[in-house]
Formats: structure tokens, sequence, C-alpha cells
């Protein structure tokens, strides 16, 4: 995973990241999976990553990825918000 850009954003209080990520013969990682992976890149908690905009290249095992670098607000965790749906049994209505 590389850092392509970086904006801080002073008046919203966050930086917002552009990054690259290889994924080897597999499919485009979840934004779960990704908001844990840019939390540990930027060393802070996962609660102040958000994740935008996952854009796969065509043809490539690569994607784009836009996330926001939360100083003061907190978003939910999505690895914890998955166990939580799996516990209870709940499903997605398509």
């Amino acid at each position: 995973m590389n850092i392509v850009g970086e904006k801080e954003n002073k008046l919203l209080k966050r930086k917002e990241v552009e990054l690259l990520i290889e994924h080897d013969k597999s499919a485009t990682p979840v934004k779960a999976e990704i908001q844990e992976k840019v939390a540990k890149l930027l060393k802070t908690a996962s609660q102040q990553i958000e994740i935008k905009k996952i854009s796969p290249f065509y043809g490539k095992s690569s994607s784009r990825i836009f996330a926001y670098h939360w100083h003061e607000k907190t978003v939910p965790d999505l690895k914890e918000e998955k166990e939580k749906k799996t516990e209870s049994g709940e499903k997605k209505s398509e």
C-alpha cells in the first residue's frame, strides 16, 4: 500500500489521503479490511479512518483508494459492524 497524495483540510479537521493498493490474484478488498490497513499505515485508530471510494483498475490487480483521516470525528469501525451482523444473523435486503 502506497500513499499517492495527501491534503490537509483544516476547515473540516481531516486529512484527505489517496492510496494505491496491490491485491495480487484476489478480489478487491472490502472497506473493513482497507480501513484497518490504512489505520496501521497512518498509525491511528480505525475509528478515525473513513473509506470514501475504492476504484479498481480494469484488468489489473490494484486499486486506488480515497480515504479521510478525521482528527476529531469518529466513524464506525467496519470490522466490528460486520462481526455484529454475523452474530445476530441479519441478512441484507436486496
